[in-house]
Formats: C-alpha cells, sequence, structure tokens
C-alpha cells in the first residue's frame, strides 16, 4: 500500500494510540500507515495516479504494395 493516499468517501477508524473513534472525512490524505491498514475498502480511496507508459515513437504508416506498370490494368 502506498504510504500517503486521499479518500474518496468518509470513513470511521480507530485510533491505535488512545483507542478513540475517528471520523475522517472525504478528501482527507491519510500518511499514517496504521490508520490507512483500517481501511480496507478499494472504494473508500481515491484512485492512483495511473503509471504513465513509457513514450514510444510513432509508428510508421503501413506500406502498400506498389502498383507498377507491369501491374496496371
Amino acid at each position: 500500500m502506498a504510504a500517503t493516499r486521499t479518500l474518496a468517501e468518509t470513513v470511521f477508524v480507530t485510533d491505535p494510540k488512545n483507542h478513540e473513534t475517528l471520523l475522517l472525512a472525504a478528501g482527507t490524505t491519510v500518511t499514517d500507515p496504521v490508520l490507512a491498514a483500517q481501511i480496507t475498502h478499494p472504494e473508500a480511496w481515491m484512485p492512483e495516479a495511473a503509471r504513465v507508459p513509457e513514450a514510444q515513437p510513432p509508428r510508421a504508416p503501413r506500406r502498400t504494395k506498389a502498383v507498377t506498370e507491369t501491374d496496371a490494368p
């Protein structure tokens, strides 16, 4: 799991230090891995940035068979 993620939904978690229930609102950035581990529903998280594929050179246009004088009708 990533170290820092942002919530898409409001969730309740338990603070491991003082055992209080915490309300984390949508849009909150969660940096504590112990709190993040309690949020198991995948839709609670904002989608992670998609990996950008490595740039590939543009494809060359397809070559067609050349028409020669002997092939012409």
